[in-house]
């Protein structure tokens, strides 16, 4: 990243930090009886480790459990996908996909009840939309949580739900999903940092909720944190952390506070993104704060 030295014959790390770049001389002077050496070939390139510094590491960690929809192209696809994983499945439990994404579809329309019933209507489904403002969900989960036309966030048609759940109503149904233990998701997380390592991230910016906090802490207490970790709170957290006297950077080099996370609107996707003026294929919705 030096201009004026682009290119160096090797660089000497020890102690977490780069200790010399340059000749093979200068990097030799750091050998120790418990130097590792790496021989790199021209065509590659060492950098320091990325920070993704807007993440949702914790709960991704969770979520890689879930049925994967992002690469589905068509709604057959993504319904044939969750009925495989329910067919497996026991009477009972949740069955939760996610990163559908329908403006890649030939029919662009969103999923509704009406598809994920063909999934399964002895299991609870929820399948959520690529964008994360919104999901779908089949009529198990609607007679279970109650959801009637005219709640808001239910989109509804000729006065029926269609399992179409945006922003607050997504999140109560996403509520009801059974979640991980704590020693779980610690588990999930150490799993989700060592993926990360794979793709050469060493940092995250993560926004988190009370259990992914606790899962970081887990590892951390055990020694078993080796990611750098900046943890952003959601906004509801806010007083509680003023109240406690806590303040962003407290922690330590490899777990700290960070900011906190706020939501000003949704997204296009879900038609929940705020507009001045009406979405221009779909007249009746601007969005909402």
């Amino acid at each position: 990243m030096d201009p004026d030295r682009p290119v160096a014959r090797a660089m000497a790390v020890g102690r977490d930090r780069i200790l010399a770049v340059g000749t093979e001389v200068q990097a030799e002077r750091w050998r120790g009886r418990r130097t590792q050496v790496w021989a790199l070939p021209p065509s590659q390139v060492v950098v320091p480790g990325f920070i993704d510094a807007h993440a949702h590491v914790a709960l991704d960690a969770w979520r890689r459990t879930w049925v994967q929809l992002g690469e589905c192209k068509s709604h057959e696809e993504a319904v044939a996908r969750l009925r495989a994983r329910a067919i497996k499945t026991p009477v009972g439990p949740w069955i939760v996909g996610r990163g559908w994404d329908e403006s890649t579809w030939p029919e662009r329309r969103y999923l509704t009840r009406d598809d994920l019933d063909r999934a399964s209507t002895r299991h609870p489904v929820l399948a959520n939309r690529v964008d994360g403002h919104m999901c779908s969900v089949n009529s198990v989960v609607l007679r279970r949580l109650q959801f009637r036309a005219g709640d808001v966030g239910v989109e509804t048609r000729s006065g029926r739900p269609t399992g179409v759940l945006k922003e607050d109503a997504a999140n109560r149904a996403r509520q009801a999903i059974p979640h991980p233990s704590d020693e779980q998701r610690g588990e999930l997380l150490a799993g989700m940092i060592a993926y990360l390592h794979s793709l050469g991230i060493t940092s995250v910016h993560d926004m988190v909720s009370d259990a992914h906090i606790r899962a970081y802490q887990l590892l951390r207490r055990q020694g078993r944190l080796t990611a750098r970790a900046y943890l952003m709170p959601y906004a509801d957290r806010l007083d509680a952390l003023v109240a406690s006297g806590l303040r962003t950077g407290f922690g330590d080099a490899w777990l700290r506070l960070g900011a906190i996370k706020v939501f000003a609107d949704g997204s296009f996707g879900a038609r929940t993104a705020a507009l001045h003026k009406p979405y221009a294929d779909d007249p009746q919705r601007r969005g909402q704060l």
